[in-house]
């Protein structure tokens, strides 16, 4: 199975011409200073030099080619926003079906945050560069366990958080009443379980934008599936011009109950 994108060439690419403009150029970009503050960066300097352009050439057509292949389609642009979005909604769905597909079956909750995602998702064609520009970072999706009483502090931190992006393989609600946040399901089952699988991000895993509760979880399994080519696989083979993307806000987070 392959767990990367196959965008290794294109980085390469990236450093390779990286290095041939560092070693190229004779001129130096950045002034010297003596002291400890950041260094100024010569915007004045716009000369380039053609030999260097004709070995990067074909490296940057290359990138520009890949970066412009369409690998999916949406009905309509989708922006983030809290508590809920159409694009927080349909990414965490989107993340969780292909965990259960390509990582284990038994994911209970798809749990992202709401700052790992950049940019809108645009109406009609969705490149691959759009994706990266979407989920710009290497992040990689991460299985955690944990007890029912952390997912109470989950749920607990997102309320705190104003909402994040989440999905369940049941259908579920975030539910705050009279300061006390917790995930309802419609699955009874799904209520009354011990332990959760939560997939979310390597970052978040770590205790990234506050998510501490993953650190204390019972078990953590790390996947070499990065986010970003998660996603580009999902549109890829469930997406098209005739099945676009759909996402919407269905009222899976309710911040306060008593309103």
């Amino acid at each position: 199975m392959i767990l990367y994108s196959n965008h290794t060439k294109s980085r390469n690419a990236v450093l390779l011409i990286a290095a041939i403009l560092l070693i190229g150029c004779n001129r130096k970009a950045f002034t010297h200073v003596s002291d400890a503050r950041l260094n100024q960066f010569d915007t004045s300097w716009t000369e380039t030099n053609s030999k260097i352009d004709k070995m990067i050439r074909p490296f940057r057509e290359q990138i520009k080619q890949e970066m412009n292949e369409v690998v999916g389609y949406s009905s309509k642009e989708m922006v983030k926003a809290r508590p809920e979005s159409a694009l927080g909604n349909v990414l965490a769905d989107m993340l969780l079906n292909f965990g259960i597909k390509e990582i284990d079956p038994e994911i209970d909750l798809c749990v992202m945050n709401y700052g790992g995602f950049r940019v809108p998702i645009p109406e009609g064609q969705i490149t691959r560069g759009k994706v990266f520009e979407l989920m710009p970072f290497e992040n990689t999706l991460t299985l955690v366990t944990i007890t029912q009483k952390q997912l109470a502090e989950l749920a607990d931190h997102i309320y705190q958080k104003g909402g994040e992006p989440f999905s369940s393989s049941s259908i579920v609600h975030l539910i705050t009443l009279d300061s006390t946040s917790l995930f309802t399901f419609y699955d009874d089952e799904m209520n009354s379980k011990e332990e959760y699988r939560i997939l979310t991000s390597n970052y978040l895993a770590d205790g990234g934008d506050g998510f501490s509760v993953f650190l204390n979880g019972t078990k953590r399994e790390d996947s070499r599936w990065l986010i970003r080519s998660a996603i580009i696989k999902s549109l890829q083979e469930n997406t098209s011009i005739e099945k676009p993307l759909n996402g919407t806000i269905d009222g899976r987070i309710i911040l306060d109950a008593n309103e």
